[in-house]
Order: structure tokens, then C-alpha cells, then sequence
């Protein structure tokens, strides 16, 4: 119910006079169909199809008296006429209410969806750690798309409700006994029928976990559809994927079935009784035909609209779950944004300089609490143009460090500085615009080279876009592809080698015009003509920008101005690569180790 309220409550705020006005019109549109209704049997009695003496019903009366009124015979035609141009008015409202609710309903999920997003999007690296991206992807698409179709029950559920109460107002000006023992029944079969609604919440919850799990599954599995290909593990994929694909269709059959015998519970019902209301009424209460075919007409109507209610109701329930999902993980990353709004707005770009970054003994565990430290009294100085290397073992903690020096992580203990002042929310904005970073793992969009380039900087001239593909050794093999920079590289770029996309990555990361570059293992998964090439295009840069370089393979960090090493989350040496390189200690250990590995490849 919590969640119902809040979910409502965002309705209202997000649509706001429109869904008053939609409210008006299904009052409107309900109160048009209730006068055909009520109008049919008089209007056929003043023609005499009917013997009615309906003298003190009202309002039935007074709509006699008004049509014995009209200074000429009323006819057949007269009174079809009349009625077909009730029904034409109603049906254009319902039209125009149809238009309207679908751009409600629109408007709110645009909105929805664009929070939502703009949470995520504006969430602290922390945040994401850990967590599955395909949950993200599912929770943009399928589950606000289940929040959309919940909207829909919501709006025409309000509608319903209004039909509803009209009718029995009608219904009850006619025969109050007789419509209270119908209420009475519908209350009883409503009373029944939330057990329904109970499973109707337990199927959402269960579709919305099937779901979740179908969407991270693919997802994963289509990342590494080289992997499954290479390692012959289609038969494995596919049990798996019929094995969900069976429990989402058995999801969507129970669902099925919930709605099917709720609808089947009341239609058994209304037979029921209209049956017994029938007999009670000619035989028992002895109440005038003419009545009672009103009453009939009324009630026929409406109780096809308590199997709607009972139905939207359950719609909605089953989407309870999506709704809480999208508000849950809307809520979680609210509380890791990275920036406040106004700083977002009012940051400084002129303020992007930076002459020297510190760490001054920082700690860092990704998990406060165990006890493992990820970075322990990390006290370093990285200088303006000059190449930083950090190195160690796998798990020594270099990433993480480069991660805390880019303001992505905050340590726990001491200070990262920038220009002698502390990495903060004030200067976080105008120092990460300074950066350009290029992973080990590249992303390249499925679109042109042109575009990709263009998305770091995009009022690049073409003059501005070949210097930097120069820079990155890329131009010669981007001019020789049939399109040029209009080349569509395919999804991540799988159209280009390994190394083309590593140099169109540092391509892009040089467009930008960065101070400070960052390689996280940039050429690990290079061979070494391709590394050779991209070293060389780094070596360009050296001493125009801030150079930080994280290094798998230590034939990398030769020309550094200053190696830093790492060892569970320390450092154990820092100085100069040719001093390191000659002297007992870590770098010169895993120099042996490396070079004691290429002789065994090359023999």
C-alpha cells in the first residue's frame, strides 16, 4: 500500500491539472451514459412501445413531463435520433479522454524514466561497484515498461470507479431495496476475490525476479558470445535459456489464470444474480416491468465493470513490485549522487588546471567492514608534464589508486590534493574535465569512427580530428577503411583489430585535450608491434601533459619520469625507472621475472 501511495502521489505530481481533468471527463462520460441508459425506456414508452407509468420515479418523471413538452409528435426517428447523438457525444469524449490518458500516461513514464536516469547517471563510481549492469538496463526498459502498463490500469481504474458510482446512484433512485442487495452481493464477491489480489502481488514479484535474471542472463551471455563459440558452450547456454524461458511462460499462464477464473468468478455471479434478481423482483416484490428492465439495463452494464475493476486491480498489484524496484534503485543511487545540483551547474572550467596531484597517506577499503585494506598510508606526489608509472602485482592496488586519484573513490583516511587544496565537491567537476582516461577494456560505440571521436569533443574541426588520430598512430589505417571516419565500426568496434581500437580510444582521449592522461593498462592486450606503436604515440605527449600509466608489462614505463610500485595496497618502492631498474627490489625482480618468461616464450 506504501508504495501505492507514493506511486500515486508521483502521478498526481508529474501530470497534475490534466489528471483532474481526465477525472471530469470519465464523470462526465460516465454521467452521458447513464441518461442513454435511463432516457431508452422512457423515450420508447412516449412512443408507445412501453405502457410506463412512471409519474413519481424520479428523475424519470420530469424527463417525461420535458419531452410531452416539444411542440411537435415525437416519432421513432425523432427519438433514434436523439439517442444516436447522445451516444456520438459520449463516444468523442471517450475518444479525446483515450488521447489524453495515453499522454498522461506518456508524460509520467518520459518523466519517470528521465529521474531515474539521471539518478544513475549522476551516482558515485562506488555505487556501481559490485552491481550488475544489466540490472540498470532492465530496470530503463522492462520494468518502467511494466510501470507504464500499471498507469494505464490506474488512470482507467479512476474511470471505472466513477462509471461505477453513477450507475448506482441511477439505479437507486429506482429501486434503493433492490440495488443495496446487489451492493451487498458485489461487496461479499469483492471481499472473496482479494485472495486474487494477494497472488496477483506474488506473481509480480516473481515476474519481476524471472525477468531481472532472462535480462542479466542474455545480457552477460551475448558479451561473451566469443567465449561461448570458442569453448563450444551453445548446449549449455540453451539449456539454461529454455530452462527460464519455460519459467516465464509458466509466470505468464499463472497470471493468465488468476485473471481468467476472477473474471469467470464474476461473470457466474452476475448470472446469478440478475437471475435472482429477476424473479425476486416480478414474483416477489411485484415491482413494475418497466422497472425492472431499467434496473436490468443498468446493472448489465455495470457489472461487466466490476470484472474491469476487479481486473485492473490486479494489474496493478502485479506491477507493485516494478514500482517498487524503479523507486528503490531510484532512491539507493539518490543517495550516492557525486555532485549536488547547484555544483553541477556552477563549476568552473577555468578552474581545470592542475599543477600537482598528492595523496597524503590515504587508506581505502571497498568494504568497511572487513578489515582488508585495498589502499594503506598511500603518500604520493604526482607532477605537473611529467609520466607516472604504477606497477605491481595483480591486486596490489593500482587501479584503486588511479580510481582515488581521479576523485571516483574517496579514501577513507587522508586527503587527495589537487593545486595544494583538497579534492572536493567544489573542484571535482574542474579536475575530472582535465582528465582523459583510456581503459584496458575500451568502449567503442556501434556507430562511425567520426562520431565516436566527436563524442569527447563535439565541435572538433576535421583538421583537429586527423591531428589526434596522427598522434595515436591511427590515421593511416582509418584513411585506407572504405569510408573513412564514416566507417561504422560495429558493436564496441568488433569491425577493427584489437590494436586499431586501442589506438582510437587514445585517439579520442587526445581530442579532448586533456592535462592529465591516464592509461589503465592501455597495451596489455596488444601485441607487440601494436604496443610498440602506441608507446611511441605516448612518448609524443611526454612532457606536454600529466602522464599516468598503470602497467602490466614493464616495457611500457621505460621513459617514466617516476615509477611508483604497489604491493597489497602499499608502496614499497617509488623513484626514477632507470634507478629502480639497477637497483635489488621489486621493480627489478618482476623485470627478472618478465624477461626470465619472454626468454622461455621465445625459446
Amino acid at each position: 500500500m506504501k508504495n501505492l501511495l507514493l506511486f500515486l502521489k508521483k502521478l498526481v505530481e508529474v501530470t497534475g491539472r490534466k489528471i483532474y481533468l481526465n477525472f471530469f471527463l470519465s464523470l462526465l462520460i460516465s454521467a452521458l451514459e447513464g441518461i442513454g441508459i435511463y432516457l431508452l425506456v422512457p423515450m420508447l414508452a412516449v412512443i408507445g412501445v412501453f405502457d410506463m407509468q412512471m409519474d413519481n420515479v424520479f428523475p424519470i418523471n420530469y424527463i417525461m413531463r420535458g419531452i410531452e413538452r416539444i411542440p411537435f409528435d415525437v416519432n421513432i426517428s425523432f427519438i433514434l435520433i436523439l439517442y444516436f447523438l447522445l451516444i456520438t457525444g459520449q463516444a468523442l469524449l471517450q475518444r479525446y479522454q483515450s488521447i489524453a490518458n495515453t499522454g498522461i500516461q506518456q508524460n509520467f513514464i518520459k518523466k519517470l524514466r528521465l529521474d531515474l536516469y539521471k539518478s544513475l547517471n549522476g551516482a558515485k563510481w562506488e555505487f556501481f561497484i559490485g552491481k550488475r549492469k544489466s540490472d540498470f538496463n532492465y530496470i530503463l526498459t522492462t520494468e518502467i515498461a511494466r510501470v507504464g502498463s500499471g498507469t494505464h490500469s490506474v488512470i482507467q481504474l479512476s474511470s471505472l470507479i466513477f462509471f461505477t458510482f453513477i450507475q448506482v446512484m441511477l439505479a437507486f433512485l429506482l429501486s434503493p431495496l433492490l440495488t443495496v442487495i446487489v451492493l451487498v452481493s458485489g461487496t461479499a464477491l469483492a471481499v472473496y476475490m482479494k485472495k486474487f489480489l494477494k497472488s496477483s502481488k506474488a506473481l509480480g514479484r516473481e515476474t519481476t525476479d524471472l525477468m531481472n535474471e532472462y535480462f542479466g542472463g542474455i545480457t552477460d551471455q551475448f558479451n561473451g558470445i566469443k567465449d561461448m563459440k570458442s569453448n563450444m558452450l551453445e548446449e549449455s547456454y540453451l539449456h539454461w535459456f529454455r530452462g527460464k524461458s519455460n519459467a516465464i511462460e509458466s509466470n505468464v499462464m499463472k497470471l493468465v489464470r488468476l485473471s481468467s477464473t476472477s473474471t469467470l468468478a464474476y461473470r457466474i455471479a452476475a448470472a446469478l444474480l440478475i437471475v435472482l434478481f429477476v424473479y425476486v423482483s416480478l414474483n416477489m416484490m411485484h415491482i413494475a416491468n418497466e422497472k425492472v428492465v431499467l434496473i436490468i439495463l443498468i446493472f448489465s452494464r455495470l457489472w461487466p465493470k466490476f470484472t474491469s475493476i476487479q481486473t485492473n486491480l490486479e494489474q496493478i498489484i502485479a506491477m507493485l513490485p516494478a514500482v517498487e524496484n524503479v523507486l528503490n534503485v531510484q532512491k539507493e543511487s539518490e543517495k550516492h549522487q557525486e555532485f549536488k545540483l547547484s555544483i553541477q551547474k556552477n563549476w568552473n572550467k577555468s578552474q581545470a588546471y592542475v599543477a600537482a596531484i598528492e595523496c597524503k597517506n590515504i587508506s581505502y577499503r571497498y568494504d568497511t567492514r572487513q578489515q582488508i585494506m585495498a589502499l594503506s598510508n598511500i603518500d604520493i606526489c604526482i607532477r605537473n608534464n611529467e609520466t607516472t608509472a604504477i606497477v605491481g602485482k595483480s591486486g596490489a592496488g593500482k587501479t584503486t589508486l588511479v580510481d582515488m586519484i581521479m576523485g571516483l573513490l574517496k579514501p577513507e583516511q587522508g586527503q587527495v590534493r589537487i593545486n595544494n587544496q583538497p579534492l572536493n565537491d567544489d573542484n571535482l567537476l574542474a579536475f575530472r574535465s582535465s582528465i582523459s582516461y583510456v581503459s584496458q577494456d575500451p568502449y567503442l560505440f556501434h556507430t562511425t569512427i567520426r562520431e565516436n571521436l566527436l563524442m569527447v569533443q563535439p565541435e572538433a574541426s576535421e583538421a583537429e580530428i586527423w591531428e589526434a588520430l596522427s598522434f595515436a598512430a591511427a590515421a593511416e589505417f582509418v584513411k585506407k577503411l572504405p569510408l573513412g571516419l564514416d566507417t561504422i565500426i560495429g558493436d564496441r568496434g568488433m569491425k577493427l583489430s584489437g590494436g586499431q581500437r586501442q589506438r582510437i580510444i587514445l585517439a579520442r582521449a587526445i581530442l579532448r585535450k586533456p592535462s592529465i592522461l591516464v592509461l589503465d593498462e592501455a597495451t596489455s592486450a596488444l601485441d607487440s608491434e601494436n604496443e610498440k606503436k602506441i608507446q611511441e604515440s605516448i612518448d609524443l605527449l611526454k612532457g606536454k601533459m600529466t602522464i599516468i600509466i598503470i602497467a602490466h608489462r614493464l616495457s611500457t614505463i621505460r621513459n617514466a619520469d617516476n615509477v611508483i610500485v604497489l604491493e597489497d595496497g602499499k608502496v614499497i618502492q617509488e623513484g626514477a625507472y632507470h634507478r629502480l631498474s639497477q637497483t635489488q627490489g621489486a621493480l627489478r625482480t618482476m623485470l627478472n621475472t618478465q624477461e626470465l618468461a619472454l626468454n622461455q616464450t621465445l625459446a
